[in-house]
């Protein structure tokens, strides 16, 4: 089982970009050092409502929050 920790704003930075080139979640979760559930969670719950992009700045300030 992979170590529990937090997304920095330059992950959640590196997920937007690969998430832009249409990587796969399991391929995303690799790079980065993260569960895939954990990338899916991330994608779904800061995606904007209306586009349905991932928002990386906004997801930081929420997590900081």
């Amino acid at each position: 089982m992979k170590e529990y920790r937090h997304f920095t704003l330059m992950d959640r930075e590196n997920l937007s970009d690969l998430s832009t080139q249409r990587i796969s979640q399991a391929a995303i979760a690799a790079q980065l050092g993260f569960t895939q559930s954990a990338i899916s969670r991330e994608l779904k719950r800061n995606r904007n409502k209306i586009s349905g992009v991932y928002e990386p700045e906004m997801a930081h300030i929420r997590a900081i929050s």
